[in-house]
């Protein structure tokens, strides 16, 4: 009987093969913007190889139950391969499409699993102006000064978690310091709806004659897990798929609290969003410690000079005792450091990188779309270049 290893194996063959299947989803080359490479076999390779990291990922078995749902011979074919042992590479393939022409077979379903990851796993983390989560309890930032942080706490955890950024702002500043934890820039100013920021001295109960260093930088409340993925039924669905029951639970219970959450200067704020870096969460005897992981030359993120393995240091603020339960969750960092690797092994971060350079032709300063818009103008970006269309949200909700 081939083992999992097997199994992953013959997977990692069967699409590298799978590039001259004629395939349809599509992305442009670095190399050559006139040519065009096969972008569906890349992904499923890309988050099946990151699967592997999570011990309770289905995403294996998902993906060769697709497989075996393309063709009747193609199931037989499979549960032959599968029923004896590990077999040399050079007759995976020949054993798979026994009788078969891999040209002939109606892959939908598979080419619909690469197409749902990129929509719910992978292009929400881009998105990251509807990070902002609702404001409706009325908290300024007098209100936070003057609340203990059991208080802000509290309020954290009210009526569902949604009580404004305001609050969670507040106490990463007493959780972390003052300071971006990646570019160590001083974090002061107002936070205002519109996304931009007053110079304020009491920032968030700092005392007003507390000496700061010289200027002042705009922030932003990052989010490890934006918030449209938890709202998002398919995003909880193919994260239980990709890795497991309990980080689909350990979302659910922080993605509204301040494990999910830190401030950073708006420049590396911005790189989140773009995927040029992540955070790794490697245990310790005492816990865990954070490192910094780059996907982009120094000189491609402003004001970010850490080099790739370099550590991050939340929990130095004036209350970061009592907050020392409130550090980012290591399974959240996680997810979305395996997500991001993900996605720059398959190529996607290149494709919506060219999506984003288009946007700026626009003049406007900051595009954010939502997920439909989003893959209504990839579409028609690939049918325009003589690509083939991506499937439609109608498809996929199936």
């Amino acid at each position: 009987m081939a083992t999992v290893s097997d199994k992953y194996e013959y997977a990692l063959i069967f699409l590298h093969e799978a590039r001259c299947f004629n395939w349809s989803l599509v992305f442009r080359s670095d190399v050559d913007k006139a040519k065009y490479e096969r972008l569906a076999s890349l992904v499923l390779r890309a988050f099946l190889q990151e699967a592997q990291a999570f011990p309770e990922s289905t995403l294996l078995e998902h993906f060769w139950s697709r497989v075996c749902s393309c063709n009747e011979r193609l199931d037989t074919n499979v549960t032959a391969l599968f029923a004896i042992p590990r077999v040399v590479d050079s007759e995976v393939i020949e054993m798979v499409f026994l009788r078969l022409d891999p040209k002939t077979i109606d892959w939908a379903p598979i080419l619909r699993m690469a197409d749902d990851m990129l929509r719910y796993l992978g292009f929400p983390f881009f998105n990251t102006g509807a990070n902002v989560s609702s404001s409706g309890s009325g908290f300024s930032i007098d209100d936070t000064i003057n609340l203990s942080t059991d208080g802000l706490l509290r309020e954290v955890h009210a009526d569902g978690g949604l009580r404004g950024d305001i609050v969670l702002q507040s106490l990463a500043v007493r959780r972390d310091g003052p300071r971006c934890v990646v570019t160590k820039k001083n974090l002061r100013g107002k936070v205002h709806e519109s996304g931009f920021h007053e110079e304020d001295t009491t920032l968030f109960g700092l005392n007003s004659d507390e000496e700061l260093p010289e200027g002042y930088w705009y922030f932003s409340l990052a989010r490890l897990i934006p918030l449209p993925c938890h709202s998002n039924i398919g995003f909880l669905e193919w994260i239980r798929i990709f890795a497991g029951d309990s980080c689909a639970e350990r979302i659910s219970a922080h993605v509204h609290g301040l494990r999910n959450v830190f401030n950073l200067e708006l420049q590396a704020y911005r790189a989140l969003g773009d995927l040029l870096w992540a955070i790794e969460a490697t245990p310790t005897a005492t816990g865990h410690k954070y490192i910094f992981r780059r996907f982009a030359p120094r000189r491609g993120i402003p004001t970010v000079f850490l080099e790739d393995g370099e550590e991050l240091f939340f929990g130095r603020g004036v209350d970061h005792v009592c907050l020392s339960d409130q550090l980012p969750d290591p399974t959240l960092c996680n997810v979305r450091l395996a997500i991001t690797q993900a996605l720059h092994a398959s190529g996607a971060t290149r494709l919506v990188a060219s999506l984003k350079e288009d946007a700026d032709d626009t003049d406007y300063a900051s595009v954010c779309f939502t997920q439909d818009e989003f893959l209504n103008i990839l579409n028609a970006k690939l049918q325009l270049a003589g690509g083939s269309l991506l499937l439609s949200s109608e498809e996929t909700d199936r």
